[in-house]
């Protein structure tokens, strides 16, 4: 494969090559397809200037593009697609990250309730290669979403641009996450910006891996080595906030809470991670707003819950199709009061009747980091309607608590 690496703008190259990845029509392999985009980057572009400008991690044209079947670099996504993030961070950084394109979400939506699926895209091979065998402290979210300027047009109705797919993740297996509002259209595309280009940027990663096409780069998973040559378009770039790259949130810029689940240490239990449907929210002057119904509910103003994905300690991720009913209306947040002596700090709260309590504490300088990933202080707590407290005889300095309602 050989590509001229003389180019010096950024141009769309957009070949429509049919693959039997995706959705928009049926294809011979009997599920919903869409055209791929087939590109490579040909420059370099700093990542700043991507963010901000907004601009896509796009591929350049003007070059020979081979046959879809000497094409064995990673996929461009498109509509609808869902690819998969894996990587470390901070203390427990880790000298790879890993992107996996799992399926498209039509096909997801359109499995039985309750029924349970294995993505087999995450191959344990894939896995090996780019974390060994320790898969502790691993950050993994699940995202996609409509990329293009126009509806997306399926089976399943008529999804509104800016449509975005995204995992929440559970702090305690057993409770669902607490749905998100819609956002805007146009922070929502800020959104689909990220996305797409962590698609775009393991597809280039994919085509300039020395060893060619392997169980570690190829169509649908590309090991991204964690160096400074490929700093520019690895995973960490487009999910890292700027200011805190652990924190995955697909750049800051358009939403304000972390997508990306972790796993524990020892991990020894399913990680699991909900996946929710976004179409924007209304948006426009005062009366005369713009609504974006969501083609399976019909709502204009609330997100969709799809289903969960679960990770097992083997690495087998599988996606579990889920009633919307499975998520319920959270308890209000409850008033805590924190009283210290000498060596113990008393942690109370009022309590709403059935509602679980986690207390989870951190100290200063892991106030940047999401709540689910704080340790818990104590097991979870029912509640009663009165006050219930937890104990912690850990000198309080520097200390700080929060508690969790499900």
């Amino acid at each position: 494969m050989c590509f001229n690496m003389n180019i010096i703008s950024y141009l769309r190259f957009n070949p429509q090559i049919p693959s039997c990845v995706g959705s928009d029509a049926m294809g011979a392999c009997g599920i919903e397809k869409t055209p791929v985009r087939s590109r490579a980057i040909l420059d370099v572009m700093n990542k700043e200037s991507i963010r901000q400008l907004g601009t896509k991690l796009i591929f350049v044209g003007a070059l020979a593009v081979p046959s879809l079947a000497q094409a064995q670099y990673f996929n461009i996504p498109g509509n609808g697609d869902l690819m998969a993030g894996f990587r470390k961070t901070g203390a427990h950084q880790g000298t790879n990250e890993m992107v996996v394109y799992l399926d498209n979400v039509t096909n997801l939506i359109k499995l039985p309730m309750n029924s349970t699926v294995t993505l087999k895209n995450l191959t344990a091979t894939g896995q090996t290669d780019a974390f060994s065998s320790d898969l502790t402290f691993l950050q993994w979210s699940v995202f996609g979403g409509v990329y293009l300027g126009d509806p997306w047009n399926t089976s399943l109705g008529t999804f509104p641009h800016a449509t975005i797919w995204y995992t929440l993740p559970r702090t305690n297996s057993a409770v669902p996450s607490v749905p998100k509002p819609r956002i805007a259209a146009t922070a929502q595309s800020g959104a689909t910006v990220s996305m797409e280009s962590i698609g775009n940027g393991a597809n280039y990663i994919s085509s300039i891996l020395p060893g060619g096409t392997n169980a570690a780069n190829n169509t649908t998973l590309v090991v991204e080595p964690y160096q400074k040559s490929y700093s520019q378009f690895y995973l960490t770039t487009f999910m890292g906030d700027p200011s805190n790259p652990t924190l995955g949130d697909l750049g800051g810029a358009s939403i304000n809470f972390n997508i990306e689940q972790t796993t524990p240490s020892p991990f020894t239990s399913t990680s699991r991670a909900d996946l929710y449907e976004s179409a924007p929210a209304p948006g426009g002057r005062p009366g005369n707003l713009t609504y974006y119904p969501d083609p399976i509910t019909g709502s204009t103003t609330s997100v969709y819950y799809v289903g969960h994905f679960d990770l097992s300690p083997t690495g087998v991720l599988t996606f579990t199709r889920e009633p919307a009913g499975t998520q319920v209306t959270p308890p209000p947040p409850p008033s805590v009061n924190v009283a210290f002596n000498t060596s113990t700090s008393t942690i109370s709260f009022g309590t709403t009747n059935g509602a679980t309590y986690t207390v989870v504490y951190t100290n200063f300088s892991g106030l940047t980091a999401p709540r689910s990933s704080w340790p818990v202080l104590g097991a979870p707590i029912i509640g009663n309607g009165g006050t219930a407290s937890v104990q912690d005889s850990f000198s309080p300095e520097g200390r700080v608590y929060s508690v969790i309602a499900h």
